[in-house]
């Protein structure tokens, strides 16, 4: 499987509790796919904070909103969550061009809001 280029090979994702950390692209598309794969996902990101720590390494703040609607069954019910990522990049050329994610800080902020029992992370 490619990495895809927002991120290196050795990502790893940490949801802050219950769901937990996912280390590599492999692990992190699974569960995601398992979360929501059967659902149309639109994920809109706002305000970002990037703050240079180094010459080849930065932090970043996004804060996000994600809409899931159901599918099948689940049609016409739909979530929306809002959340926030702290991301630590790295500027690594054996990547190729550019910045990369070498984690990524998943916390949600408040409750979801619609059909909550879609998605289940």
């Amino acid at each position: 499987m490619n990495s895809p280029k927002a991120f290196t090979k050795d990502i790893k994702f940490v949801f802050l509790d219950p769901v937990g950390t996912f280390e590599g692209i492999p692990a992190i598309v699974e569960k995601i796919q398992a979360t929501v794969g059967s659902l149309e996902t639109q994920h809109a990101l706002s305000t970002q904070i990037i703050e240079l720590t180094g010459e080849k390494t930065a932090e970043a703040t996004t804060y996000g909103t994600a809409v899931h609607f159901g599918t099948g069954q689940n049609e016409g019910k739909e979530v929306t969550a809002w959340g926030l990522y702290k991301d630590k990049l790295v500027k690594d050329a054996s990547e190729g061009e550019g910045w990369r994610i070498f984690e990524r800080e998943i916390s949600f902020l408040g409750p979801f809001k619609g059909h909550a029992s879609q998605p289940k992370m």
